[in-house]
């Protein structure tokens, strides 16, 4: 089984942190708008069993991500399957027929970075703020929480958060 090993993180100062990107040696390949339709199961509520389901505009592509109930650790560990969509509109008609509800939508520009086999993410959450991601995909939990979080010491990153950005969104706009 696969699992999503991420660490997510408040920055301040992008220049400085874009600076230690690259003496790392991590490139920059990409960087898209992407939009992420959160959906509650019909029969099922994720909030209580920690489970999350998505449909994602990521540029011109699409997909399904389902993630599993996070296991507990320093940093954010879940299973995690995820596959391409060829029509968004039929993927969400079909969800909608289905009875699954849209809970929310997440708006970010996200520039992906390589580094190695571990993908960094500069995200920037429309009305949430600004966050890096250091996440790899696998099966050895221990091993690879331990890579993120020395590459995350290299960057200088210490404002974790553990929230998701719908969570986060969800909590500004009732608190508003």
């Amino acid at each position: 089984m696969n699992f999503e090993i991420e660490l997510k993180a408040y920055y301040d100062d992008e220049d400085e942190l874009r600076k230690r990107l690259e003496s790392l040696g991590a490139a920059s390949v990409s960087k898209l708008e992407e939009e992420d339709v959160y959906f509650s199961h019909p029969s099922r509520n994720f909030a209580e069993t920690g489970e999350a389901f998505r449909l994602r505009k990521s540029g011109h592509d699409f997909c399904f991500t389902y993630k599993g109930p996070r296991h507990s650790s320093g940093i954010k560990i879940r299973e995690e399957i995820e596959f391409s969509v060829g029509d968004y509109s039929a993927a969400y008609s079909m969800l909608e027929k289905l009875s699954f509800i849209p809970r929310g939508r997440v708006k970010k520009v996200r520039e992906i970075f390589a580094y190695s086999d571990i993908t960094i993410c500069l995200d920037d959450v429309e009305e949430v703020g600004k966050f890096i991601e250091i996440e790899k995909i696998g099966s050895d939990k221990a091993v690879i929480e331990q890579e993120i979080l020395l590459i995350a010491q290299k960057l200088g990153i210490t404002r974790l958060e553990k929230r998701s950005y719908l969570t986060m969104l969800m909590d500004i706009k009732k608190n508003s």
